[in-house]
């Protein structure tokens, strides 16, 4: 009986604790939101722009000899954010255009991109395979991209994208360059969660 009492006695106490500790979360949360709401208001945050603070380049690595192993180069990445980005759905025109804006500027200025694309283009204008690019050709080929037999040539492909892409009033070189970004966006599942 003693022990039951003393038990109760715990529970009752507890939950005066937690209901104290409760009230004093609700009670700062009424400070916050109601009486200085108007403090919060006024702040707003740049949800497009974002400033990094770099540290300065470690030294370069060289061997026995002084030559360079390891040596310093800056690195700008650009990224598409699908929340910024026009959908596909809608915006493929668009899309496009943006894309080979980009990659026009990065031609000028002797910058590289992602091209994971398993086609090339000769200097004729023929479309062929990349050499040792089986599984990123099936891939393509497969029905997650292009829906085409297995023994659908490498124009094959090509008109497949031109077609996926709404690519018909770009060049061949052109069109293959937006497609190869525009296939890297359909490969990783381009989204607000996967940038690319």
């Amino acid at each position: 009986m003693k022990k039951s009492k003393n038990t109760k006695i715990r529970i009752v106490a507890f939950t005066a604790f937690v209901i104290f500790v409760f009230s004093l979360f609700v009670a700062d949360l009424f400070r916050i939101q109601i009486v200085n709401a108007a403090d919060y208001e006024t702040r707003k945050v740049a949800l497009s722009e974002t400033e990094t603070t770099v540290k300065a380049a470690r030294g370069e690595i060289l061997d026995c000899n002084g030559t360079p192993i390891v040596t310093n180069r800056q690195v700008n990445s650009v990224v598409f954010n699908a929340s910024y980005f026009p959908s596909a759905k809608t915006g493929q025109t668009k899309r496009n255009e943006i894309i080979i804006a980009l990659i026009r500027l990065f031609e000028q200025n002797g910058a590289q991109w992602n091209d994971i694309l398993p086609l090339q283009i000769d200097a004729d204008n023929k479309i062929s395979f990349k050499d040792d690019r089986e599984k990123d050709i099936a891939f393509l080929k497969s029905r997650d991209v292009l829906h085409l037999n297995d023994y659908a040539t490498a124009e094959n492909c090509m008109d497949g994208l031109i077609e996926l892409f709404s690519l018909e009033e770009y060049s061949k070189r052109d069109a293959l360059k937006i497609a190869s970004v525009c296939y890297s966006l359909k490969k990783i599942a381009f989204s607000a969660a996967n940038p690319y």
